[in-house]
């Protein structure tokens, strides 16, 4: 299966899946489908599906899926955060209006269960997961969002938050392949592994943002440590705790089933290799 392809596929998906009821929202979606992105889901996804020998329509179908799903939180996050831009360009609601986002991320979602729903005999057991992913996902953004009116005060209060944002979603490429290719022993390994890289990145990201974070009132896990800059006592403590976090990440997706987590350790490779200053691929 050549990635550039599948990965070509998987856009088309999205689109296509996004567009089937012309208007305003599937306009929208377009649109912010557009802007650009990493697509690290898509990429995950397809990594995954290739090592464990996933057919191309399968692997597309969830890769279009876990971007599908990421993307729809996306939008509904800038609207919680007030964020006005994002990839260069106006966000969703600033553009388009609250409601019209609303509509676009939950069309999003949507057309993430049409996408895994074509998977064979074992699209229930996808739709299933992607479920069950998507609800921790909401438990976390509702305690990032609660801890913005209270003081978070402990390291571990902040890990729990950070995984809960991002893990679910981080790990759900991975899982999906897992289960269309009937290896759920490696579900509890792939999360662990993406829980890891979601708490080194989010301490990364805090390192870098300490300072706007302590003018927005963000949570930030330097602030709670007591520091004041990313060149404190306590960013170093917390860059060796992220590199700490990146090499468990990268361990654990190493022993993934057949080799299915060898790109998330690349991933989480190279996000150490960036704690240290090295020139590594963004």
């Amino acid at each position: 299966m050549a990635e550039k392809y599948a990965l070509e596929g998987s856009e088309d998906l999205m689109r296509d899946l996004v567009s089937q009821s012309p208007g305003l929202a599937a306009d929208a979606a377009i649109k912010h489908l557009s802007s650009g992105g990493k697509r690290i889901r898509a990429r995950l996804a397809l990594s995954s599906a290739s090592h464990l020998g996933l057919g191309e329509d399968t692997a597309i179908r969830i890769a279009a899926a876990s971007e599908l799903i990421h993307n729809a939180s996306l939008v509904h996050d800038d609207i919680q955060d007030r964020s006005a831009r994002r990839r260069g360009a106006s966000t969703i609601w600033d553009a388009f209006g609250a409601d019209t986002a609303i509509c676009v991320g939950d069309l999003m979602i949507s057309a993430a269960y049409a996408a895994a729903a074509g998977v064979g005999s074992q699209a229930p057991q996808l739709i299933g997961h992607i479920h069950g992913r998507v609800c921790e996902v909401i438990q976390g953004q509702c305690a990032d969002l609660e801890a913005r009116h209270r003081p978070v005060e402990t390291l571990e209060e902040y890990e729990r938050i950070a995984r809960s944002k991002s893990a679910p979603l981080l790990a759900l490429p991975i899982d999906l392949a897992l289960i269309a290719a009937r290896r759920r022993d490696g579900l509890d390994q792939a999360r662990r592994a993406a829980g890891a890289f979601a708490a080194a990145y989010q301490m990364a990201d805090d390192i870098e943002d300490v300072m706007a974070d302590a003018l927005a009132g963000e949570v930030n896990i330097v602030a709670i440590l007591g520091g004041a800059s990313m060149n404190s006592p306590e960013a170093m403590q917390v860059r060796k705790l992220a590199a700490r976090y990146y090499d468990e990440a990268g361990e654990l997706a190493r022993r993934l089933p057949k080799g299915c987590g060898t790109l998330m350790a690349a991933y989480a490779e190279a996000g150490a290799g960036r704690l240290a200053g090295e020139k590594v691929p963004a």
